[in-house]
């Protein structure tokens, strides 16, 4: 038996499961926090808060690193600092931003002045 409007158009019912429906907090009671630091060109201060954020938040979070227009290398100087608090970031390479797929992410922080193509992420914008 088929359901119609008042106008005839057919009603179209959308099963929906309890995790479409749950908030933010209650999805990160069960998983850690998918966060991305974005900055110019991922060769220092994105790099730092994600290596920082992965050492002292691993039981809470995950955490990334992009540029807008990323180097041709990680600078050598935040690397040697990085590895004097015990953060080993020596194999991290430069990303581009626009090569990530953002749904995944539930933070992303933007070290920039500059405004980041639309996510579905909470974004919070820092400027260095």
């Amino acid at each position: 038996m088929a359901v119609h409007h008042d106008d005839g158009t057919p009603v179209t019912m959308r099963v929906t499961s309890t995790q479409e429906h749950m908030t933010l907090f209650q999805k990160l009671k069960q998983r850690n926090a998918r966060v991305l630091f974005v900055c110019i060109g991922n060769a220092s201060p994105s790099q730092m808060a994600a290596g920082f954020a992965n050492a002292y938040g691993a039981d809470v979070l995950d955490a990334d690193s992009a540029g807008i227009r990323p180097a041709n290398r990680i600078s050598r100087t935040m690397q040697e600092l990085m590895q004097e608090k015990q953060i080993e970031i020596r194999g991290n390479e430069p990303r581009r931003l626009d090569a990530l797929d953002l749904i995944g992410f539930d933070l992303i922080v933007n070290l920039t002045e500059y405004a980041l193509p639309p996510a579905s992420a909470q974004v919070i914008r820092i400027p260095l």
